[in-house]
């Protein structure tokens, strides 16, 4: 059994639920990007089963090798502690986030789910307000496009800056033909 559901089952009532699923901590982080972030496919399922927007943007978690460990302690990542207010508004959605940890359980739970939509050509809120498909094609994430591309990703949009690239352009930038088929 999955705590995080028996904890939101306890819960008085619906709406009780979704505004726990929903809220952020004091890194601006909700439990979806948590879960997401810690490759938790049955805590993202019942997140998302209480009502967690899986299209709210939070700050992209820090990549040190430390932090997963870290954020679980409860103390939270220094390097987390250390943003600036504008710093913790850069990020993504729950899709971008899943997508940037190689998390294709969690992506693919978000994206089948029934209830809340993801938007999968969501621009994410960083420098380069790329798509999931951009994040995927930077990683030469091949899991991640082929799943990104059969839920209906837009393989010409490009990411959200003046003169942004496509995902085909990253590949070719990447110059790897195993992207690009």
């Amino acid at each position: 059994r999955c705590v995080v559901s028996l904890l939101l089952r306890a819960l008085a009532s619906d709406e009780e639920r979704r505004r726990r699923a929903n809220e952020r901590d004091d890194f601006g982080v909700t439990p979806l990007i948590y879960a997401v972030a810690g490759n938790n496919e049955r805590a993202v399922r019942a997140l998302l089963d209480a009502g967690a927007n899986p299209n709210v943007v939070g700050p992209r978690l820090c990549s040190h090798e430390a932090h997963s460990a870290v954020f679980r302690s409860g103390i939270g990542c220094p390097k987390m502690r250390s943003r600036t207010e504008e710093q913790l508004l850069l990020g993504g959605n729950a899709l971008h986030e899943a997508v940037e940890a190689n998390s294709l359980k969690a992506a693919l739970a978000i994206l089948n789910h029934a209830g809340q939509r993801v938007d999968v050509d969501a621009y994410a809120n960083d420098d380069n307000r790329s798509t999931s498909l951009c994040i995927a094609c930077e990683d030469r994430n091949h899991a991640a496009i082929e799943l990104l591309i059969k839920h209906g990703a837009d393989v010409n949009k490009s990411n959200g800056v003046e003169g942004g690239s496509t995902p085909v352009g990253i590949a070719v930038d990447k110059a790897d033909a195993q992207t690009q088929t």
